[in-house]
């Protein structure tokens, strides 16, 4: 007669069925981040706990096969979009924080990247976002053949469903943009010194950061330059079907919320 509290293979042969059996236990992982959320106290452990519980029920694609990037791109999901949809702060909307830069701040911060290591870079990097309402990757991904020297042209291609233009490039511009091309070894304006290619997403992030913190910004994103070039062109009095083009958004909705932030409007309020 088999031992009563023998089990087969591991032990789940006795125990199927037992009422008394306890529940998993979690990882050591996922314990150690519910430990971490239930000591946060601010504002924000609402929107943290939820953004913990969607991850767990968020189907994830593999992030252990040599194309995971891809995978993930494809399937549309990344850990900031998940974010935004709970509203964990920054600059995304509801919160309180202002998602633009003013002018004389955007000075400051392009004369702090101009510090840098690799200041001409950056600091052109930073002022043609502004300008031209460049999203990060439509910025790294800038080549030399979409620049016209001869006729001052910027040939943008547009993300995300976006409406490619050609824009008008300022002198300023074309001085620092020819600058760099003196330096320039591939075909990528805004290149890595190591290897030649692309600047990565993360790079400019960093390099903001860092140039932000010089400038004594409490914060800094490089969404934020898009943002600015839509509120500081709004706030000089361009109407809202141009500054879509400009913007290249397909939505004019996505464009209105520019106009809305402008003080223009109100001018002659109380005179």
């Amino acid at each position: 007669m088999r031992a009563s509290g023998r089990a087969d293979f591991g032990g789940r042969g006795s125990r199927e069925g037992d009422p008394n059996e306890k529940a998993r236990e979690p990882h050591s992982a996922e314990l150690k981040l519910q430990t971490a959320l239930s000591q946060i106290d601010s504002p924000n452990k609402k929107r943290l706990l939820t953004f913990h519980k969607l991850l767990k029920t968020k189907k994830v694609p593999n992030a252990n096969g040599p194309n995971q990037r891809a995978q993930r791109h494809r399937a549309g999901w990344s850990p900031i979009g998940e974010m935004e949809k709970v509203n964990l702060g920054g600059p995304m909307k509801g919160s309180n924080r202002r998602r633009y830069f003013t002018e004389a701040e955007l000075g400051k911060l392009i004369s702090a990247a101009r510090k840098g290591r690799y200041g001409q870079r950056d600091a052109t990097l930073l002022l043609m976002m502004a300008r031209h309402g460049l999203r990060v990757s439509e910025a790294v991904d800038l080549e030399w053949d979409q620049i016209d020297f001869t006729r001052a042209h910027l040939h943008v291609r547009r993300l995300k469903g976006g409406i490619a233009s050609v824009h008008p490039i300022q002198g300023d511009e074309l001085r620092a943009l020819r600058e760099v091309r003196r330096r320039a070894t591939g075909a990528f304006v805004f290149a890595s010194e190591r290897d030649g290619g692309p600047m990565t997403r993360s790079n400019v992030s960093k390099m903001i950061e860092a140039a932000a913190k010089r400038t004594g910004l409490p914060y800094a994103h490089p969404h934020m330059l898009r943002h600015t070039c839509g509120h500081l062109l709004a706030d000089a009095g361009h109407d809202t079907r141009r500054l879509q083009l400009w913007l290249g958004h397909a939505d004019i909705k996505h464009t209105a919320h520019y106009s809305e932030l402008s003080a223009k409007p109100f001018k002659d309020f109380w005179k």
